[in-house]
């Protein structure tokens, strides 16, 4: 009897406020910079936002993760956090 393989859900960040303004530029170099010269399917790329704290950084990426999960549904978006001494 063969054993049966159970695959993880992958983690599913967060969805982004539903209005959400001002940054469209911002989104629109991200989502170009991200999307520009892909040699591969699997080529990857770093985006790093850095700013003072609460000026919108998280949510600035949890747009373009979403936006490009609704063009790349099975693409790996990580986000990683780092407290600034």
């Amino acid at each position: 009897m063969s054993k049966l393989i159970s695959i993880p859900n992958p983690n599913r960040l967060s969805p982004p406020v539903e209005i959400y303004f001002d940054r469209e530029n911002e989104v629109d170099l991200i989502m170009e910079f991200l999307k520009r010269d892909q040699e591969s399917p699997t080529s990857g790329k770093v985006c790093v936002v850095h700013g003072f704290q609460g000026i919108g950084k998280t949510e600035l990426c949890r747009v373009v993760a979403d936006r490009l999960h609704q063009e790349f549904s099975d693409a790996q978006v990580y986000i990683k956090f780092d407290k600034a001494d």
